[in-house]
Formats: C-alpha cells, structure tokens, sequence
C-alpha cells in the first residue's frame, strides 16, 4: 500500500492491532539485511534458499506498517533465524528500509504444499475518515478478488475488468485522503508495495502472476 513504512515507535494503537492478529505474541524490531541471491517479496523463498546455504529456520509473521495518521497494516512476511537465533529480513525492498516492525506468528505458516494462496494483508483505520474506512474497504475486497481468482501461477484473465476497476477506485480514493492531510504529513516515505502487485495480473496480458512473467527476476 502507498505511503506506508516502518513505525516509528510502537505505540498502543499498534499494540493492540497486533493483539488482534496474534495475541501470543508481540511486535519487535528486525533488520533488513538483503540477500544479494534474493527476490523481492518472494520472502518464503528467499528465507529456504538461505537456509538451505546456511542452515537456520524460518519464521513466519507479520510485517507491520503504518501510514501515521491514516491507517496500520500487516503483511504476511517470512524472515530468516540465523543458527545462533537472530532473526534479520533477507527480502530486498523497492526501497531503502533499514528494518521492519514484525510480529511472530507460530500458526500460520506455508508450508511445502502450499498453492500460491496468501493470507491476505490485514488493515486498521486511524482516523474516523469514512473515506479512509472506504478506502481500507475497496483494498481489502481487491486483494478477495485476486486470491479468489488466482492459482499460485497466474490469474484468470476474467477478473482483468475488476482488477481494473479496483484500482482506479484506489487510486481515487488515495488522492483524497491526500487532499485531506496537511502537506506535512504528505511527504512520507513510499512502501514497497507502491511497486506493481507481484500477486495481480501482469500488464503485458499473459494471463500470469505479475511475479510469475514480467516481474520475475
């Protein structure tokens, strides 16, 4: 999502966001550390290719990222533990990022039957903004849309319309929450996922995952 980044601090609204994801668990700070072999946000693969150089374990989670003011949102993340239990991002990011918020989550988990099907980003508002609500709700059923119609390859090209749709319903909304900040809280740092989504259907038209065809690499 745009203009989100790592908090900060870790205030209570973020507490009690991770609370209500995992409440065994809470939210610490690891750094990003890229591995030159490593794709960015193919974090599963990354973290069994490391461990496979250099053993260690992986660990699933959640990274947490903030638009101040606005909204939280946690991604579904995987970070490497290294053999002597420190735990470092090995994903490169779009951007720099010196290190990610994460929360620890020691159910969910993809394993080595797993399809391609994500566990989706979860979002929490900051603000009684009906147009920030609007927003979280139109991201929330595009990112439905997507996994509903997609297998771990590719996607179906019928949802090219919606996925369409969606998007300008995004970015329309995005302008004006925008318009309704101040100018100096418009000047964050830009998130990774402002790159092109590696889960939605690639612009060239060949019905594959975006990270599947023209985002590979």
């Amino acid at each position: 999502m745009i203009h989100t980044s790592t908090p900060k601090t870790i205030t209570l609204p973020i507490i009690e966001f991770c609370k209500s994801i995992d409440g065994e668990n809470a939210p610490i700070y690891i750094p990003v550390v890229a591995d030159p072999e490593a794709l960015i946000m193919d974090c599963r693969d990354n973290v069994m290719r490391r461990i496979g150089q250099c053993g260690g374990a992986i660990q699933f989670g959640w990274a947490i990222w903030e638009w101040p003011k606005v909204l939280l949102e946690a991604e579904f993340h995987a970070i490497w533990q290294s053999p002597e239990g420190e735990y470092i991002d090995i994903t490169p990011k779009p951007i720099m990022v010196e290190r990610i918020l994460f929360l620890p989550d020691n159910i969910r988990r993809y394993d080595d039957n797993w399809d391609g099907k994500r566990y989706l980003n979860v979002r929490r508002p900051l603000t009684r903004d009906p147009i920030v609500k609007e927003y979280i709700r139109t991201f929330d059923e595009y990112d439905r849309c997507i996994e509903e119609n997609s297998t771990a390859l590719s996607v179906d090209p019928k949802v090219d319309g919606i996925s369409s749709y969606f998007q300008s319903e995004i970015a329309r909304l995005y302008l004006q929450i925008l318009q309704s900040q101040e100018p100096a809280n418009c000047k964050g740092k830009i998130m990774q996922a402002s790159a092109p989504n590696r889960n939605s259907p690639c612009s060239c038209g060949s019905g594959k995952k975006y990270k599947k065809c023209c985002g590979k690499g």
